[in-house]
């Protein structure tokens, strides 16, 4: 994959801590219903040629109070998913349990206003795979968060305009080495990639 900034780096590493093996829990919720209301369809790429990369465990959790950082001990959504299989998710059940788990962000890099502002965002998990969200092209990590107000938020010399409480999805660029790296707002996109790689961003 192509290099970026080492800011940048920490920051992708942190989207995707937590994406190793999950663990087996009691709360973990399943389901395999159709969901109802608004959804998100996610289409699983595998970079892996090993027949593990057949069947691949996923799970869902959440990062409560930031946009990065590791997921707490709640996870949702348990299934096994094949190699190009598309996922279609609740966008109401996932805003639900990241409203849930909300809290007031906790995490220098990221400064909210107002200061008490409640955030969290969507982890990703897989056994035996780096797990994150990707635009197509593969040049642009993407990342679900929830806020609960509108609301701004400042990263180094990126600055983010929450106008409405609720699910945002943001863009997160993949530069070289010597550019700039930026995060954005964008509008829910048409394609989502669910990448499992089996080495780190």
């Amino acid at each position: 994959m192509t290099r970026f900034a080492p800011v940048l780096f920490g920051l992708l590493t942190l989207l995707c801590a937590g994406c190793g093996t999950p663990p087996k829990r009691s709360d973990v919720q399943t389901s395999s219903k159709t969901p109802d209301g608004p959804t998100f369809t996610f289409k699983l790429r595998v970079n892996d040629t090993g027949p593990q990369a057949q069947r691949v465990h996923l799970m869902l959790g959440v990062v409560p109070g930031n946009m990065v950082g590791l997921p707490n001990s709640k996870h949702f959504n348990d299934s096994t998913v094949g190699r190009g299989d598309t996922i279609t998710l609740s966008a109401v059940e996932i805003e639900s349990v990241l409203a849930a788990a909300a809290s007031a962000a906790n995490r220098e890099e990221f400064v909210f206003e107002p200061g008490d502002t409640k955030v969290a965002r969507l982890a990703t998990m897989a056994a035996n795979y780096w797990l994150g969200f990707e635009d197509p092209s593969a040049t642009h990590s993407l990342m679900l968060v929830y806020v609960d107000r509108p609301c701004a938020a400042t990263w180094g010399a990126n600055h983010l305009a929450f106008k409405r409480p609720g699910l945002h999805w943001l863009q997160v660029d993949r530069p070289s080495s010597e550019a700039v790296e930026s995060i954005r707002l964008i509008d829910t996109p048409e394609v989502i990639i669910l990448d499992a790689s089996t080495t780190g961003r």
